[in-house]
């Protein structure tokens, strides 16, 4: 299962703890010229996912991906 289609079935019914599994602990999110960990990263997503119109992950497209990572737009 690639990363995308495994992050697109967390959000299917979000659970925290398997989005936070999904990332390495080295893991590095760059957006809008910010850097953030893991951890951040997470929390963000967490406050997002809770919302009930927050369906982006069916509208976006993979720009690239690889066994790495994935990016989305």
């Amino acid at each position: 299962m690639s990363i995308h289609d495994e992050l697109c079935a967390c959000f299917q019914s979000y659970d925290p703890q398997v989005f936070q599994d999904l990332h390495h602990e080295d893991f590095m999110m760059v957006r809008e010229l910010e850097l953030s960990t893991r951890d951040e990263h997470c929390e963000i997503i967490n406050e997002l996912a809770v919302k009930p119109d927050w369906d982006w992950h069916l509208k976006a497209e993979v720009v690239h991906e690889n066994a790495f990572c994935v990016e989305w737009r």
